[in-house]
């Protein structure tokens, strides 16, 4: 938890902000929920696990799971 809260200190996450959250791993999900804690309006998560992404009580407002073809 301390990373994650550590990481939304340093982006400044205040009440009302807008926040997007790259990984849902423990630290990603520890950001959303510091993220949250500190009042944030909108957290967008972004990360590949939409079964971690979508667990109750984590408190994202919107996730990002899909990701764009390969190029090249």
């Amino acid at each position: 938890m301390g990373t994650g809260h550590h990481a939304a200190i340093i982006a400044k996450v205040t009440a009302g902000k807008s926040v997007a959250v790259v990984g849902d791993g423990a630290v990603g999900l520890c950001g959303v929920i510091a993220a949250k804690r500190l009042g944030a309006e909108q957290i967008i998560i972004l990360g590949r696990h939409a079964d971690r992404m979508h667990s109750p009580g984590f408190g994202a407002t919107d996730v990002v799971s899909e990701r764009g073809g390969r190029r090249g």
